[in-house]
């Protein structure tokens, strides 16, 4: 038996023998694509209530708040200086997304060792929870590339201008 002769009898085997493989196997698939284009029809997910904890209060920690204000996924709400506070909004609900910028943050920068950014999410909707989360990875990313030239430079010269 050939090559082809084994596929047709396949073939004929799954669909016309029996007529519900055929249907469960399109069926599935477009009714998978239907709900899925309904759940995604909006398109677009903007201005994700965000607040920001900003414990140092420095140049750098001002320009990532910036960053995050700037970005049209994320609707700061409010910065705070107690990481509490943004804790209870997140719980509460009143935004689903937190940014913790440490206290040291800028010390790590300038002494060229990686600063470290705290980002929490309220996971219940997982659309809102992956935009919330290509968005916070999209800010720190243009923030390490925007001052890896600049953190060089304060390395070497001792300039700590931002």
């Amino acid at each position: 038996m050939g090559f082809i002769a084994l596929i047709r009898r396949e073939l004929a085997n799954a669909f016309l023998h029996d007529a519900r493989r055929a249907i469960f196997l399109f069926g599935a698939a477009t009714a998978y694509l239907i709900l899925f284009g309904i759940l995604y029809y909006p398109g677009v997910v903007k201005e994700i209530p965000t607040v920001v904890c900003d414990e140092e209060h420095t140049a750098y920690s001002r320009l990532l708040t910036r960053q995050v204000d700037d970005d049209e996924r994320l609707g700061l709400v409010r910065v705070v200086a107690d990481e509490g506070e943004a804790l209870d909004m997140l719980r509460q609900k009143e935004v689903y997304a937190a940014v913790i910028i440490p206290a040291d943050f800028s010390h790590d920068i300038l002494n060229g060792r990686s600063a470290n950014v705290l980002f929490m999410l309220n996971g219940a909707n997982i659309i809102t929870t992956n935009i919330a989360t290509t968005a916070g990875n999209d800010i720190v990313n243009t923030f390490n590339t925007r001052f890896a030239a600049r953190q060089a430079a304060l390395r070497t010269s001792g300039d700590n201008r931002c």
